[in-house]
């Protein structure tokens, strides 16, 4: 999990493509979650919602984060964006 963070940290400066560092986030944040990580989950899917504010999978990944961590209520307000949304991802 800290090797998806230092690539994330590397990746910045490099100003390498957010689609580059949108992947890095998601994979690092999945990983995590699996692992049984959730703050690290939290943190690497919150850099996904940073590069892509909408997408589904990084509000999706971050609100599961949140209620691993013990923390439904801060799971809420990416549950809601994800709701207004819709299903159509």
């Amino acid at each position: 999990i800290r090797h998806a963070e230092l690539a994330l940290e590397i990746a910045e400066p490099l100003e390498a493509a957010g689609e580059q560092r949108l992947e890095l986030a998601l994979l690092g944040g999945r990983a995590a979650r699996r692992l049984g990580q959730p703050s690290a989950s939290i943190r690497l899917h919150g850099a996904a919602i940073e590069l892509a504010p909408d997408l589904p999978e990084a509000l999706d990944g971050l609100a599961e984060a949140h209620f691993a961590a013990g923390d439904p209520s801060a799971a809420k307000p990416f549950l809601e964006r994800r709701l207004a949304l819709g299903s159509g991802a």
